[in-house]
């Protein structure tokens, strides 16, 4: 037997082997991960399918409970109202400020298709009565699509969004399930409270 002729064609082959190992090892492409936008909408049509494919049962009952969540978060408000009017030290024109806000945002909030079906509220009422005019109009231009998040989470049920504009965080909890987007300013020890948030969670694209 030719040994080094063996050997010789061994060689070779190992030489053609090396690159495509090298080629192999590097490492793969990191991937982007999802915009906020593409998650919410996601889950916003797959809530939406399965209610449409349902002619009976749970998810009939969930656009019940949907309907019925979002009467009781509209009431919840107008008892905050209703609290602020009989306290003394509490004037019409700060009220008035309070429901200009909320009104402002809620209607930022709806013109933008991701959210044209969604209820706002607060985990405390009295946000919407701090928003200072210049985060107002920060948020506004966002919900329009002229300005971007600081930070955008995925957890298993919902979608949590943080803007900053200067020295003011504004946080909203994006909840497709019961189309709920829940505020929240410069606290967000208030954030944690949420059974919702109380999941892993991988960071959203902000772009």
């Amino acid at each position: 037997m030719n040994y080094t002729k063996y050997m010789g064609a061994f060689l070779t082959l190992a030489l053609l082997a090396a690159p495509l190992c090298a080629v192999q090892a590097k490492p793969a492409p990191k991937k982007e991960p999802v915009s906020w936008q593409a998650a919410v909408k996601k889950e916003n049509t797959r809530v939406n399918n399965r209610g449409a494919a349902s002619v009976l049962g749970d998810d009939v009952g969930a656009s019940v409970r949907r309907i019925a969540l979002h009467a009781q978060e509209a009431k919840k408000l107008e008892n905050f109202y209703a609290r602020l009017r009989k306290d003394k030290r509490v004037t019409e024109r700060f009220i008035r400020q309070c429901r200009a806000n909320y009104q402002a945002l809620q209607q930022a909030a709806a013109k933008n298709p991701l959210f044209s079906h969604y209820a706002l509220t607060a985990l405390l009422p009295v946000d919407f009565c701090n928003l200072a005019p210049e985060d107002l109009a920060y948020a506004k231009r966002f919900f329009a699509g002229q300005a971007a998040a600081a930070e955008a989470r995925q957890y298993k049920k919902a979608v949590l969004l943080r803007l900053e504009n200067r020295s003011s965080a504004l946080w909203f909890v994006v909840n497709p399930q019961d189309k709920m987007l829940t505020f929240n300013y410069n606290d967000p020890i208030d954030i944690d409270t949420l059974d919702i948030l109380q999941t892993a969670w991988t960071p959203l694209s902000v772009r």
